[in-house]
């Protein structure tokens, strides 16, 4: 009985192991800790592109005000359209804004299935 026990647990132990190794790689597993936000600016790519530009400030002459400048950045591991916005934004916004801005920004994209190593463009949020 002792033997089946030590396969048991030798089982649950590699089952463990593997469900930390899909969520490092994968990017399930997300935190929201204070650490999370602490990451470097250097890690956000600038890069705003004529093309997008040119739409947001179309945007802002045909439609309400747009109080955003689209900003490009890869998405890594554990991370998702909030956590990118908090990075690049210092003040708080409410999400519905959030989630509808980046898919003004990003048409094609689902803003609840980013993939790892794409690069999406998020709002960055002008100070007034």
């Amino acid at each position: 009985m002792t033997k089946f026990k030590k396969i048991i647990f030798i089982l649950l132990l590699i089952l463990f192991a593997r469900s930390i190794i899909h969520d490092m790689t994968t990017g399930i597993a997300t935190s929201t800790s204070s650490t999370a936000n602490n990451t470097a600016e250097s890690d956000v790519e600038v890069k705003v592109p004529a093309k997008k530009e040119k739409q947001v400030n179309k945007e802002k002459n045909n439609e309400a005000k747009v109080d955003y400048k689209p900003v490009s950045h890869t998405v890594s591991a554990g991370d998702t359209v909030l956590s990118i916005a908090e990075k690049v934004n210092s003040r708080s916004i409410p999400i519905q804004k959030i989630l509808e801005d980046f898919q003004t920004l990003n048409p094609d994209a689902d803003p609840h299935n980013i993939r790892i190593g794409e690069t999406y463009f998020f709002p960055e949020y002008i100070e007034e």
